[in-house]
């Protein structure tokens, strides 16, 4: 039963750091950490959707646990919630049956409100136009642009669509309001307003996930890992791209 409890600790601990976007040197190490301040001798494997624990107490008895998670988000606030956690249950200043609530808790806190994310989307998409070149006319229809976007993706969320999906919709309605602003004369560079746009869809935390594991060893999951931050910006790409041939080929341009 205390090996169980023990295992369920160590596996909820690591399946919220998957969940929320930690690179997989981060939860192997949190979860053996865990395990070996309860006297543990562990083996922890992760992949982008799957975790195994193997734990060997001091009779020799082997007891595994395999997790699969199916949805994952950002949100490094939980990340960071996880890593405190860790830390004070190492130095004994959590039991393990508070350590399970404790991480139930922060498994069940919500987001931040939809409208403070597509805020903050929009201020850093139209701060990065400007940083790419463009000029404080394009600021407004780039805000705009992110801010519709952005809160028909959120109201979408709950359908649980792929992120290729999502990235795909998105940057099509990118691309079709940059284009509808630019025709009726609000901004001046188009390809500004889109690439400054596409920004909060751009996979970047995905590349430097993929990047941390191949550093760390983690061959498999920094190959996944990878192929899908690569397969989340061609869908951008052909979104942006489609949509520009379209709207220019009815225009007959």
């Amino acid at each position: 039963m205390e090996n169980e409890r023990a295992l369920n600790l160590a596996i909820m601990a690591a399946q919220i750091l998957l969940k929320n976007g930690a690179e997989t040197n981060r939860i192997e190490t949190t979860a053996d950490m865990i395990l070996s301040s309860l006297g543990y001798i562990s083996h922890t494997f992760v992949t982008p959707t799957t975790i195994i624990i193997s734990i060997e107490d001091e009779s020799g008895k082997l007891e595994t646990a395999i997790r699969r998670v199916h949805s994952r988000i950002i949100d490094l606030s939980k990340v960071d919630m996880v890593n405190s956690f860790s830390r004070d249950f190492c130095m004994g200043k959590i039991s393990l049956d508070d350590g399970i609530e404790y991480l139930s808790e922060i498994d069940r806190k919500p987001r931040y409100r939809p409208l403070y994310r597509v805020l903050g989307g929009c201020l850093g998409a139209s701060m990065s136009m400007l940083i790419f070149g463009g000029t404080w006319a394009d600021f407004l229809p780039t805000f705009v642009t992110v801010f519709i976007t952005l809160s028909l993706l959120y109201n979408i969320e709950r359908y649980e669509f792929s992120v290729f999906l999502t990235n795909l919709l998105g940057s099509i309605i990118i691309s079709l309001f940059a284009l509808s602003f630019t025709y009726l004369g609000f901004g001046q560079n188009l390809n500004k307003i889109i690439i400054g746009s596409i920004m909060p869809l751009v996979p970047g935390v995905a590349i430097t996930n993929g990047a941390r594991d191949f550093m760390s060893g983690d061959l498999i999951s920094g190959t996944a890992r990878t192929a899908e931050a690569v397969m989340n910006a061609a869908a951008i790409a052909v979104g942006v791209g489609v949509t520009l041939q379209v709207w220019f080929y009815l225009r007959g341009i």
